[in-house]
């Protein structure tokens, strides 16, 4: 499926359309860092978030994120455990 729509559009409530590339994708413990941790100290505290999402991402995208990035996190349950979230991440597309 991601190879096929790699991409999605978060429209807000003043219709600007934000288009996001995938960039990880895959199960993740739902108290986990990458389910929601939203503040960073720094920089490298971001990427360290980032690496984390990518080491336990079904799927190798191939996409580099710098700090600059902006993310957005899209997540549901499984079917397998309680305690497990599907998780989505993308990176803005700036245009």
């Amino acid at each position: 499926f991601w190879e096929s729509y790699p991409e999605f559009v978060i429209y807000t409530p003043d219709d600007v359309a934000h288009t996001y590339k995938i960039f990880a994708a895959g199960t993740y413990l739902a108290k986990s860092n990458a389910a929601g941790q939203y503040q960073f100290t720094g920089e490298e505290d971001f990427l360290n978030l980032i690496s984390e999402i990518k080491a336990g991402s079904a799927y190798d995208t191939g996409i580099d994120i710098t700090a600059e990035d902006r993310i957005v996190t899209l997540y549901t349950c499984t079917n397998v455990r309680a305690s497990d979230r599907w998780l989505v991440f993308g990176v803005e597309i700036r245009q």
